[in-house]
């Protein structure tokens, strides 16, 4: 299988951390079970998400990757009420 190429993936979904939240997530989805969406023959996740990327059958719902920094927020916002 050749190698994914770094920059294609990261200019497919708009940025290194919106890659990494999308991978994430259906890395998530495909251990839980999920059906491939791409003909690939491959015993490591990984490369089943990074070619579904390329193939363009997976990306972020909009405002989904600054889900984890927006509970952050909202968590050190509280904390500081509390005072």
């Amino acid at each position: 299988m050749p190698e994914m190429d770094l920059e294609v993936l990261t200019k497919k979904v708009g940025g290194r951390f919106k890659l990494t939240a999308l991978a994430q997530k259906r890395w998530v989805e495909l251990m839980r079970g999920a059906p491939k969406l791409v003909a690939l023959d491959s015993k490591f996740p990984i490369d089943i998400v990074f070619h579904e990327v390329v193939d363009e059958k997976i990306q972020l719902a909009p405002g989904e990757e600054g889900a984890a920094v927006l509970s952050f927020k909202q968590t050190e916002k509280k904390d500081e009420d509390e005072k």
